[in-house]
Order: C-alpha cells, then structure tokens, then sequence
C-alpha cells in the first residue's frame, strides 16, 4: 500500500510537508491563475469564469468571484487545508474569513468543521 500524499494528508488534517514538491507545484500554479483572474479584462467575463474554473475546480452557473482574489491568503480567508464547498446562492462580502480547519483546541472541545459543539 502505498503512502498518502502530502497534499492528502493535509485535507485530511494531519500533518504534512508544507514544502512539498507537489505541493509547492500546486501552489505556483494557483498563483498563476490568480494573477490571470486578477488581471484579466473585467468586461470578459467568460474567461475569468474558465479561469475560475480551473483554479477551483467547479464554478457554479451563477457564482461570481470579482477581483482581487488572492489564493490561500487573501481578503476574502478562506483556510482550505481541508475541503471547502460553498452552496448555491451564497453571497460572502469582503474580509470574511472561512475556517474549517479542525485544530487540536477544537478536536478537543468535539467541535467538527463548520459546527460548533452543543452545551447539552
């Protein structure tokens, strides 16, 4: 059996080689299409959506990420150590952050991503 990725291991919450090559790969490569997001035509809007698309993966119909967008640490914070999905008709304003990385303090309080623990 052969052993999980870094960049497994990081979705999964444990712990990894942040310097990973196949990371570090993965990261250029998100840094490229960002430049191209955040530098593209703003009236053109169907290649910011295949650039949006490709940087994340899907992109729903009528989502809409307007620049700057900066990847892995930007204005709008998303953590995405672990999986982030955003459902239908959700809008998210400026500077908000979206934390679903489980850390030690909260696996301890039974908190799980997105989910506060109940005061039974």
């Amino acid at each position: 059996m052969t052993e999980p990725s870094m960049r497994d291991r990081m979705l999964a919450g444990e712990l990894y080689i942040a310097d990973d090559p196949d990371l570090i790969r993965e990261n250029e490569r998100a840094q490229r299409l960002t430049h191209a997001i955040n530098t593209s035509n703003p009236t053109d809007r169907e290649r910011r959506r295949e650039l949006l698309t490709e940087l994340l993966g899907g992109f729903g119909e009528d989502s809409a990420i307007r620049p700057p967008l900066h990847g892995d640490y930007f204005g709008l914070v998303i953590l995405d150590v672990e999986t982030v999905t955003i459902g239908d008709d959700v809008q998210i304003g400026p500077y908000v952050s979206c934390s679903p990385q489980r850390t030690r303090s909260s696996l301890a309080r039974g908190a799980t991503s997105g989910r506060r623990p109940s005061r039974s």
